[in-house]
């Protein structure tokens, strides 16, 4: 179904429309330009062509189709990018039997949770919803922050969301899939008792969760009694809800990650909280603790993270948990230290924005925050438990996967307990540390004398399995051989004319690439990159508008570009490609004006001399490295 949707979606979506709802586009040629929304810039260096559905900035190096605008513009992975895209323009692509059966029952739940959302908000606004509506009040959530996050209430009548939803032909199934309604387990005279099924969520503050695409996948409920247990109810797993891979708001914070980073929070409410007093990147898990698929999830979207819990021993404890999750995964994490018994809505409601920016900019590593805890509940630990303390974090220690993380931990945690690094990087490993009587041993090289290079590794690549140690060798010739081969790569690329072959190979061969290659001549002298007059002629008919068909089959030009087209590709990306490209042109530009400059001097010409001075300067600044090796990811 996604192949069939892409394509759907790529014939049927126009790229102008969809960019054009967040980039301002203006005509340039047969291009429409912009500034680029994925980085500042002074100069509109953003292309988009309506004819190939492609885009392109010159500045940061975006590119693609509508899907890859939609993905790195809304933070969606490729499925939710279609789906995003297929909901917005109605698309629909023909399914099989299965397929349409599947997708339909999909659809209709989330049509019956929209319904429970809708009957959750209308509830609020009812008298019977006063005392919800009294809550927010005094937690200071006005009309705005209720309509935004879509807040509700779930009266208290036993029946009342079951029998309106029954009512207008929903299948009890159905509602107790989605965790909405419950069936009686016994007969009795109780209220609540007896056959038949009664709404899940009774006399509760409703919060919906949404997924990434803005749907809604299930609900979560606060009580509003003292009687009611527990505190918080959620959905169980549903056929589309997952709480460990779920994070309340994700779909509204994800845009803002990008740039402030992800702030993870324990409840619903200091979410909402925080949104209230501007901070609109915090996200909260949902009845669960951080996972790593939440660790995964958040990821996707941003490379920074903060973690503000309670500022309670329990609070301390899912700060901690949280923070080796991210550790261990190689993320960049720091830890919002709140005062004692304080959350972060309560932080922002009684000490405003500026008290929140403060403790955030103060936000410290996990570790550094561990140790602060530990020395706070012991403030003149001895030898011993700063011994234990530094054993405790060796397990961490051990599975960060950067070596500069953990000389970074090694370093926090010596500073802090006025420890050897020595000493406390043997205690992380796991180690004895070394004592000041270390006797180095004299090797007997006579004893080694007829032995083979394998016979004398054997305790260091044999000690526990031969067949591990020779897949290890096995991986040290295959990386040798990459190594060859790579530097062969790069020796050919370089050439001059193997640069100018492969790029007039991509120019018949790649649409993508080809567009690049033809909004970049608006700007500059491409044509003149070529030193090959017969490619630079092929590059001009396409820049002209020839169809690529008649060019490839055209008599002048068919036997070099069959030749190019059955040749061997170079692995460069892009990028590089195009970068080595006006660097040859630019080089062969430096050899002409530096001859003229010589010339300039004989010829006591200072005039002439100044200004070949200033042109070989702009030249030489033109002339960019080529970024490291990457192959190229043609699609």
């Amino acid at each position: 179904m996604p192949v069939d949707l892409k394509e759907a979606i790529l014939s049927q979506v126009n790229i102008a429309d969809v960019i054009g709802q967040y980039v301002a586009l203006t005509m340039a040629g047969r291009e429409l330009k912009g500034s680029c929304p994925f980085h500042d810039e002074k100069a509109a260096s953003f292309h988009v062509n309506t004819d190939k559905g492609l885009f392109h900035c010159f500045g940061c190096k975006a590119g693609g189709n509508v899907i890859d605008f939609v993905m790195r513009i809304e933070n969606l992975e490729f499925v939710d990018a279609l789906e995003w895209l297929a909901n917005k323009y109605g698309i629909q692509v023909p399914k099989s039997a299965g397929q349409h059966h599947q997708q339909g029952v999909k659809e209709r739940l989330y049509s019956l949770n929209e319904a429970a959302l809708k009957f959750f908000r209308t509830s609020l606004k009812k008298p019977e919803g006063e005392t919800a509506a009294k809550y927010l009040e005094r937690r200071e959530i006005g009309e705005r922050q209720a309509s935004e996050f879509d807040l509700g209430y779930a009266p208290r009548e036993w029946q009342a969301l079951t029998d309106l939803l029954l009512s207008k032909g929903a299948k009890s199934s159905e509602l107790v899939a989605l965790g909405l309604i419950k069936q009686r387990q016994s007969d009795g005279p109780g209220g609540g008792e007896g056959r038949g099924f009664y709404d899940a969520f009774r006399h509760r503050l409703i919060f919906p969760i949404r997924g990434v695409t803005g749907r809604v996948i299930g609900f979560a409920g606060r009580a509003l009694s003292d009687e009611d247990n527990p505190k918080y109810l959620n959905v169980t797993n549903t056929p589309l809800y997952d709480k460990s891979s779920v994070l309340y708001n994700l779909n509204r914070a994800k845009g803002v990650m990008r740039d402030e980073g992800a702030v993870i929070v324990e409840g619903y409410m200091d979410v909402i909280g925080l949104a209230r007093a501007g901070v609109e990147n915090a996200v909260a898990t949902c009845g669960t603790a951080l996972t790593e698929q939440h660790v995964k999830l958040l990821a996707r979207y941003t490379d920074r993270f903060f973690l503000a819990f309670d500022g309670d021993e329990a609070g301390v404890r899912a700060a901690w948990s949280a923070g080796m999750l991210f550790l261990r995964g190689g993320h960049d994490v720091r830890v919002i230290a709140l005062p004692r018994g304080i959350d972060p809505d309560d932080l922002v409601r009684e000490r405003g924005r500026e008290a929140w920016l403060g403790l955030l900019s103060e936000a410290v590593n996990p570790v550094r925050f561990w140790l602060d805890y530990q020395q706070e509940q012991f403030p003149q630990p001895d030898l011993p438990r700063q011994r234990k303390w530094v054993q405790q974090l060796s397990p961490l220690y051990t599975s960060v996967p950067d070596e500069l993380s953990r000389q970074q931990m090694l370093r926090e945690v010596a500073n802090a307990l006025r420890l050897g690094a020595e000493e406390v990087g043997a205690l992380l490993r796991g180690a004895a540390p070394i004592g000041p009587t270390a006797v180095k041993l004299k090797r007997d090289y006579k004893a080694r004398r007829g032995f083979s290079p394998r016979e004398l590794n054997a305790n260091v690549l044999y000690a526990r399995d031969g067949e591990l140690s020779e897949e290890l060798l096995t991986r040290q010739e295959i990386d040798k051989a990459q190594k060859r081969n790579l530097a062969r790569h790069l020796s050919i690329s370089t050439h001059p004319l193997t640069t100018e072959r492969e790029v007039t190979r991509r120019l018949v061969a790649h649409d993508a690439f080809r567009f690049v290659y033809l909004a970049l001549a608006l700007e500059e002298p491409v044509a003149e990159w070529f030193a090959d007059s017969q490619m630079r002629a092929i590059f001009e008919l396409l820049a002209g508008g020839a169809d690529i068909q008649q060019v490839v089959h055209s008599e002048e030009h068919k036997q070099l570009l069959s030749e190019l087209l059955a040749a061997e590709p170079l692995l460069d990306s892009t990028e590089q490609l195009l970068t080595r490209h006006r660097n040859l042109y630019y080089q062969r530009r430096e050899v002409v004006i530096s001859a003229e400059l010589r010339r300039a001097i004989t010829a006591r010409d200072e005039e002439r001399q100044a200004a070949l001075f200033q042109e070989l300067k702009l030249i030489k600044q033109k002339i960019k490295p080529v970024t490291e090796f990457e192959p190229a990811a043609e699609r």
